[in-house]
């Protein structure tokens, strides 16, 4: 089943919502080309390698 979200942008937030409800907040960053990751946000397996250290 797919899923629809609403984005709202500025030039300093992006938020997330799902049926007119806030789901996920996030800071941009300025830099251009560049991004920010929360990882709360991120799925079991995509934390396990990130923390993953060889």
């Amino acid at each position: 089943m797919e899923k629809e979200t609403t984005n709202h942008y500025t030039s300093s937030l992006v938020e997330v919502y799902y049926y007119h409800q806030r789901v996920a907040m996030h800071q941009c960053n300025p830099s251009k080309g560049s991004y920010n990751t929360n990882k709360e946000h991120l799925s079991s397996t995509h934390k396990y390698y990130t923390d993953w250290s060889p």
